[in-house]
């Protein structure tokens, strides 16, 4: 997979652009818009990240250009916080996601998966921490084989920690994400839902710990720690 990156801030494009390369997805980089179309006019990319800043103008009128010159290609614009709010406004203007800023590298590339397989069809991906497996497509959590008897609620949680897995989120985050799937929770809701989440996957070697005056991360839990 080749990405672009359309960004003048080297403080995250660097090093999200290195780490991808180590992975073995080679990055293209440019500092402006023009620049971006001129390298989708010369080279095939599968995907595109636009680090909103770097547009000075209307964001509908730069992601028309780059669809003129890739109309195929996935395009995630990188937002300061990719609010319920900010999504619905970058796919309105003709982006395919909103990320938040500092870009998660496994989310991108987990999003990228899932919209490529939905547009072309192919197997199911997959996300795999500890003995836990969850396909993103059929939006099942599964350890040994087993199905994880999880509600909509709680596979939607699980489905945004593990996006983010290392990586704590905010309970305005998680409300947010929710809210943009599902009849927002309240807080003492999205409390419970994770209490219960916690106990169900005791058996996948994954824990859901509280990171204070922060939020949630999904972390491996060793399984001498029972």
């Amino acid at each position: 997979m080749r990405l672009l990156f359309i960004g003048n801030d080297a403080g995250w494009m660097q090093p999200a652009a290195e780490t991808l390369r180590l992975r073995g997805a080679p990055v293209a980089e440019v500092s402006s818009l023009a620049d971006a179309e001129a390298a989708l006019a010369v080279d095939a990319c599968h995907a595109v990240v636009l680090d909103l800043l770097a547009v000075d103008g209307s964001v509908p009128v730069a992601l028309a250009g780059l669809r003129r010159r890739s109309p195929d290609v996935p395009i995630v614009v990188l937002a300061a916080c990719a609010t319920v709010e900010a999504r619905v406004r970058a796919i309105k203007a003709g982006a395919d996601d909103c990320l938040s800023r500092p870009l998660s590298i496994d989310e991108l590339l987990v999003r990228l998966e899932v919209w490529n397989r939905r547009r072309f069809g192919g197997g199911q991906p997959v996300i795999e921490r500890g003995r836990l497996r969850f396909d993103v497509t059929h939006r099942a959590a599964m350890v040994d084989g087993q199905r994880l008897p999880l509600s909509r609620l709680q596979t939607d949680l699980l489905e945004s920690l593990l996006l983010r897995a290392g990586r704590p989120l905010s309970k305005d985050q998680l409300l947010d994400e929710l809210a943009d799937r599902t009849r927002a929770p309240r807080i003492n809701t999205l409390e419970v839902q994770i209490s219960r989440l916690r106990k169900l996957l005791v058996p996948a070697q994954v824990g859901i710990s509280a990171v204070r005056g922060v939020g949630y991360c999904l972390q491996p839990v060793h399984a001498d720690a029972h």
